[in-house]
């Protein structure tokens, strides 16, 4: 006697097979070794902050630890890092208070330089940076906040003000 295939049978084999593919791109968790763009990178911080402030509710502390990678030998740029990191923490966490949020500059690691949030002592997450670059902290388009657009805001205003004196 042959057994006729049914739709059905087929359907649930495959939703067998899909289900963990499915599952995986829900967690929506991204590769450490990519860097991220300016909208991913601002969500991920974001997450950061709301995650430690439900934390050092409890008496917890946000550790950061900036991370030179290779190719990347200036101190300047591990200061510069961390002067746009106290700018964001003071906009977007301004209601961390600062004994709840540890900034620090940390060993040199292989591949890119990068940004690493620990909350409770534990690797919450990583952002990575561009070579010799920064990360997004505020979206879409120069910020005089910030470095790098910070050292542009700069010279225009030594030039206003040279212009000024000449004048």
């Amino acid at each position: 006697m042959k057994r006729k295939k049914t739709p059905f049978l087929s359907v649930i084999t495959s939703l067998f097979i899909l289900f963990p593919i499915l599952t995986n791109a829900q967690e929506n968790q991204y590769d450490y070794n990519e860097i991220l763009n300016c909208e991913s990178s601002l969500a991920h911080q974001d997450i950061v902050v709301s995650e430690a402030l439900e934390q050092t509710k409890t008496g917890g502390v946000l550790i950061v630890v900036i991370r030179l990678g290779d190719g990347e030998n200036s101190s300047e740029l591990t200061r510069r890092r961390l002067y746009n990191l106290r700018q964001y923490f003071r906009q977007r966490g301004s209601r961390l208070k600062p004994e709840q949020v540890v900034l620090a500059a940390g060993e040199r690691v292989k591949g890119y330089g990068r940004i690493e949030y620990y909350l409770n002592g534990k690797l919450h997450e990583r952002i990575l940076f561009p070579k010799n670059g920064y990360t997004c902290h505020r979206c879409c388009g120069p910020d005089d906040e910030y470095y790098p657009d910070k050292i542009d805001y700069k010279r225009q205003l030594k030039r206003q003000q040279k212009s000024k004196r000449r004048t």
